[in-house]
């Protein structure tokens, strides 16, 4: 959760615009893996964390991010969802956990172009310790299987393609 810290003083502070589809998308979807987690008991602290704190980054970028919904953000949507359908449909967790999490990832393509187009839009340091947390989640799994291996590795997936592309995309002089 620290990471969040100097990302939610980044959007304060207008340096930071979070991309409300992402945001939404993941706060539903991490609201839906939480649950399938705790019902297979494999919880940890950073899906917890990303709950709350991703439910609060989507409303402030309802009020302080970019307007609108392009047909990328609408795709996301639509795309991201389909994991709360399938775990509807299968009625099991561990198809909620796998769905969410490849729903995760797609969500993450309007943060990816974000980061890709316009990177003063994201902010660095916040990456790059989510990115961290996310090494940390991987090497505290204690069993690995599908139900506490899928959430773990979509994150650190996400959020390697995003340090990817703030720390080591060449920039135009």
């Amino acid at each position: 959760m620290s990471a969040f810290i100097p990302y939610f003083i980044a959007i304060f502070r207008n340096q930071t615009k979070p991309q409300k589809t992402s945001w939404l998308v993941w706060a539903a979807l991490d609201t839906l893996a939480l649950t399938g987690m705790i019902k297979e008991d494999v919880v940890n602290g950073q899906i917890v964390g990303a709950v709350c704190c991703a439910w609060f980054v989507f409303l402030l970028a309802v009020k302080k991010g970019k307007p609108g919904w392009t047909n990328l953000d609408r795709a996301c949507l639509l795309f991201g969802f389909a994991g709360a359908v399938l775990w509807i449909i299968y009625g099991n967790a561990t198809s909620g956990i796998v769905a969410a999490s490849v729903g995760l990832i797609i969500a993450a393509i309007p943060t990816f172009k974000s980061a890709w187009y316009t990177p003063e839009h994201e902010n660095k340091l916040a990456w790059a310790i989510f990115w961290i947390s996310c090494v940390f989640t991987l090497l505290s799994v204690e069993s690995w299987n599908i139900n506490s291996g899928s959430q773990p590795i979509s994150f650190f997936i996400i959020e390697s393609v995003v340090v990817g592309i703030l720390f080591f995309k060449k920039r135009k002089a």
